[in-house]
Parts: C-alpha cells; sequence; structure tokens
C-alpha cells in the first residue's frame, strides 16, 4: 500500500532473525528491500539486514522504540519476578518441542533463582475474550510447567513498560 500511495516504507527497532531460511528470508529481503530506512536493535540484526541484500547505508542502529516510554506505576510489589513473553510461532522449530523446552528451561530457572514467572503477552486485543497467539502459547506453556505461572492479559504499553522495567529477568 505505502508503494501504491508513493510513501516511504520505514521498519523501526526490530530485531532481525537469528535464523532466516528459505521462505522466512526472502519475505524478510523482500520486505526491507522496498523500506526507505531500517531501524535495528542489534549489530547481529544491522548484518543480517546487509546479508539479505539491503545498503548498509539504510540500516541505522537504533533503541528500542519503547525504551523512552514513561511507565505507569503498574509493576507489582513484592517478591522478584521474571516477565516472559512467547510468541505464537516458532519459526523452524516444532512448536511442542519448543514448547516442552521452555517449560523446562523455565521451571529450572524458578527453582535457580527464585524467580516467579509472569507470562506478558505482547500481541493481541485488550478484550478480556481474547485469545490471540501470545495468550494461547502462554497457557500452553503454563500447562507444561511443573511451577505456578502468573499469566497476565494483554495491558497497554505503558503498563508492559513497568512490568517489565520492574522485573529482575526478561525473557
Amino acid at each position: 500500500l505505502a508503494r501504491h500511495f508513493g510513501k516511504p516504507i520505514v521498519v523501526s527497532g526490530q530485531t532481525l532473525g537469528p535464523h532466516l531460511n528459505g521462505r522466512d528470508g526472502a519475505l524478510i529481503a523482500q520486505t526491507l528491500g522496498a523500506a526507505t530506512l531500517i531501524g535495528v536493535r542489534e549489530a547481529e540484526s544491522f548484518q543480517t539486514a546487509v546479508q539479505l541484500g539491503v545498503e548498509a547505508s539504510r540500516v541505522q542502529r537504533n533503541l528500542d522504540d519503547a525504551m523512552f516510554l514513561r511507565a505507569d506505576d503498574g509493576a507489582p510489589a513484592g517478591e522478584p519476578y521474571c516477565v516472559v513473553t512467547v510468541a505464537g510461532y516458532t519459526g523452524l522449530v516444532d512448536r511442542d518441542l519448543f514448547l516442552d523446552r521452555m517449560a523446562v528451561f523455565l521451571d529450572r530457572l524458578v527453582e535457580t533463582t527464585g524467580l516467579r514467572v509472569v507470562t506478558v503477552p505482547h500481541q493481541g486485543g485488550l478484550d478480556a475474550s481474547d485469545t490471540s497467539e501470545d495468550l494461547a502459547m502462554h497457557a500452553e506453556l503454563a500447562d507444561r510447567m511443573s511451577h505456578a505461572v502468573t499469566q497476565d492479559p494483554v495491558h497497554d504499553v505503558r503498563a508492559i513498560a513497568s512490568l517489565t522495567r520492574g522485573a529482575a529477568l526478561s525473557i
């Protein structure tokens, strides 16, 4: 649509990869190829963009888009916690294998650190009936874990910033 209406395309604040193979790599290369400016968060993403054929002059390193977002005071008080966000897609990794291994990893994290796990979805609607991919993945992950998980609903961006900033660890 942007091309159709003669508007520039800007991709901002993204991580690319780490593995872009086959169709995924081709689609990302096509999207980035149409962009006037691409902002990436880390050196590896910069290199990935260049390897996908983007001119280095169109790729800039930048901070996460939410870096300077003022948070609200919604971070939970009390015991330290780890925020976890698991997207509804697992790329080339089998979904069940990913969830099984992530559950083992997070159970071990709880046992090692004593942190409680709080899942915080980044995608979905603010409607309580939302069953988006992030929420579905978080529910499946919690079902596979032996330790309790606090499953948060979708929040607005300021609440997510507060939850993330208040966490002892973020995954």
